[in-house]
């Protein structure tokens, strides 16, 4: 009750005056992450998607407004390897690439949208998989997992009024620069321009989570073996932009030196 209430009232909490910079954005993150709990229990899924999408508004809004929102939103990821982390983690990072991209805040509303639903697909797809070690799944269950990009892609269509653009980000965010992705295989600019987007920001807070607490300059090792381990798989020169972007990050307090490093080694 209380997050809903926080959630109804978000637009009037970012702009209050009164209320301290981390709240607002603790306030920001908590209320998305309870949308998504809401979808795994079941909640009616068109309902969910206009939440996200005024969830979304308010972000972009909130951002535009007020710089020194970015470098709050940064620090109050959490990575923990949750699923629902995961995907308010990449909803929110991706908002603050897509500006740096320069995406006008009418796009914004649209790859915000699609990145925090990103993986929908999954509640279609039962606990005990999910969360799962990848490495330990049983062919079938690879197999299944797999098809959460199609399942996402149907369960936001059909839930209606949601741009296009987002339904793909559901449908191609495991698609890889060089055709060996799914669940289509695409190749290149077959694959949308906010789904090439989802695939690096997927990757990179897939592997902080996995960062233990005691790693040292993780997200520079994160992107390092994104470089130099995974060439092909994504669009080079988006993944150069974000590492410039991840410069002006405090995710980590990772030196411009070692920025400058990585993308010269993106070809």
């Amino acid at each position: 009750q209380y997050l809903r209430y926080m959630e109804a009232n978000l637009e009037q909490i970012v702009n209050d005056e009164m209320t301290a910079m981390h709240e607002k954005v603790q306030i920001v993150y908590e209320v998305a992450t309870n949308m998504l709990i809401d979808t795994l229990k079941g909640s009616n899924i068109s309902v969910t998607v206009e939440r996200g999408r005024d969830w979304a508004t308010v972000v972009v809004d909130f951002m535009l407004r007020d710089k020194e929102v970015y470098s709050h939103l940064m620090k109050v990821l959490a990575y923990d390897g949750n699923v629902l982390s995961h995907s308010v983690n990449t909803a929110v990072m991706g908002l603050l690439f897509g500006y740096y991209l320069g995406i006008s805040a009418s796009e914004l509303l649209s790859l915000g949208t699609g990145l925090l639903f990103h993986d929908i697909g999954k509640i279609r797809i039962d606990e005990h998989t999910i969360k799962k070690d990848y490495k330990k799944l049983t062919k079938e269950e690879r197999e299944l997992l797999r098809k959460h990009p199609d399942m996402g892609f149907v369960l936001l269509v059909n839930s209606g009024n949601v741009a296009r653009e987002a339904c793909l980000i559901a449908k191609q965010h495991h698609e890889q620069y060089n055709g060996k992705g799914y669940p289509e295989g695409l190749k290149g600019e077959e694959i949308h321009y906010y789904s090439r987007i989802t695939s690096i920001l997927d990757e990179f807070e897939t592997g902080l989570s996995k960062a233990t607490d005691n790693d040292v300059n993780s997200a520079f090792r994160v992107l390092q073996i994104m470089v130099k381990e995974m060439e092909g798989n994504f669009d080079k020169e988006i993944l150069k932009k974000f590492i410039d972007f991840m410069r002006f990050s405090t995710v980590e307090e990772l030196s411009v030196v070692e920025h400058k490093d990585i993308s010269e080694s993106v070809r």
